[in-house]
């Protein structure tokens, strides 16, 4: 049973990893689009100082 279940685990990893990755660098990139762009909040500000750094290293 277990055996069963982890290729089938890898298998569906393997399949969906690429499209994973892709969705999540495409939602990771909003949302830093939206914090740059969203200045009213203090919380905003604190993640936009944080994250320039990481986009100009």
């Amino acid at each position: 049973m277990t055996e069963n279940l982890k290729t089938f685990l890898l298998q569906m990893v393997s399949y969906f990893s690429i499209y994973e990755i892709a969705v999540l660098l495409g939602i990771f990139l909003f949302l830093l689009c939206f914090l740059h762009l969203d200045c009213c909040y203090e919380v905003g500000d604190l993640l936009q100082a944080s994250s320039f750094f990481f986009l100009y290293w």
